[in-house]
């Protein structure tokens, strides 16, 4: 999803991620990196350099060297990324204002037709990749509503510190009431998924705004067994959505999805898989019990639809990051483990997934 950034953002970021891996770096191996010529580099740092505090450039002999600084970090470049991109803010606009038109778009963001135009038709090709579809004007999301849910919810993961940064009080006192009837699952044992939590039905509410389709639709039956002790008056007060079946099951849904094994054949099958990783790698470490099962993991396997990042691979990072400083092993045992992880990957037959 990183094509969604005009050519020139992901430029700055394959330079930006460079410098943090290798704290410094020559004009000469980011003209490599981002395959620019040295006028265009230059622009692309004299701008990074005038928004951000990132880097210092300096010079040594006959070249320039970039040195990272400390403000720098990958949350940061990311941040930055997720505000100065237009469409990006584009996208979060639709998201936030369904069925908004093309002249509120425009006035908006002070764009010309060919610039929106441009911008939406990138959207639209990034998008579809992903089986995510965005209507003509005035503009709404189409789609399989979880994957909508699941993009959204990444989205404003990766682009807010924290979950008042992009919501209001009063919406948090409605949210925190749906909260109340999820705090008996395994999720809430861990403080992090609560949060995520909180975001999923945050997401799912305003996502609800894009289906008005079905908001006079009366019967859900297979998802609407869940109950919530919810204000619904103080809830379509604030949210200026009504509080439809079509959302009550959408929510029944999450609930059901949190708080029951996973229940596909393909879920169940990856994870055994996982189950069969995680004793494999116990018993090539010399361990012979296994620890309990982790409490989260039906609902990391349930609510996986192929995407996992949209700017930041953290994930892929961390575990990358780990084998590099803790893998020190033995070449038989180094083997051993590459058979495992590689035998891992191909049975639950997804890449992403293995993170």
């Amino acid at each position: 999803m990183r094509k969604l950034l005009s050519a020139k953002h992901q430029k700055q970021l394959a330079i930006m991620e460079y410098l943090l891996q290798h704290t410094c770096a020559s004009l000469e191996q980011l003209e490599k990196v981002t395959n620019s010529s040295k006028r265009t580099l230059i622009s692309y740092l004299e701008e990074l350099e005038r928004r951000t505090d990132f880097f210092s450039i300096e010079k040594k002999k006959n070249s320039y060297v970039l040195l990272k600084n400390k403000s720098m970090s990958y949350s940061t470049i990311y941040h930055y990324l997720y505000q100065e991109s237009i469409q990006l803010n584009v996208l979060e606009y639709i998201f936030l204002h369904p069925f908004a038109t093309t002249n509120e778009i425009l006035q908006v963001f002070g764009l010309s037709s060919s610039q929106f135009r441009r911008i939406k038709n990138r959207l639209i090709c990034c998008l579809e990749s992903h089986q995510i579809y965005l209507s003509t004007s005035p503009f709404h999301f189409l789609g399989e509503f979880k994957k909508l849910s699941c993009f959204f919810l990444l989205f404003h993961i990766e682009k807010y510190h924290f979950l008042e940064c992009f919501t209001t009080r009063k919406e948090l006192t409605v949210i925190n009431q749906f909260v109340s009837s999820f705090s008996h699952l395994n999720v809430s044992f861990c403080e992090h998924y609560k949060e995520h939590l909180k975001i999923h039905i945050w997401v799912t509410i305003k996502l609800s705004g894009h289906f008005p389709g079905m908001l006079t639709v009366s019967s859900f039956s297979s998802f609407d067994s869940a109950l919530f002790f919810v204000d619904y008056l103080l809830f379509e007060k604030v949210f200026k959505v009504s509080y439809s079946r079509f959302l009550h099951s959408k929510l029944s849904e999450l609930y059901l999805t949190l708080s029951q094994n996973v229940q596909s054949d393909e879920k169940k099958k990856q994870k055994e898989a996982f189950a069969h990783f995680r004793t494999s790698i116990y018993h090539l470490l010399g361990e012979d019990t296994v620890t309990e099962f982790p409490l989260f993991i039906d609902p990391v396997f349930e609510q996986f639809h192929g995407k996992y990042y949209i700017l930041n691979n953290s994930k892929q990072r961390f575990v990358t990051e780990f084998f590099r400083q803790y893998s020190c092993f033995p070449a038989v045992l180094s083997q051993q483990l590459m058979g495992i992880i590689l035998n891992f990957k191909k049975k639950i037959e997804g890449h992403a997934l293995v993170f």
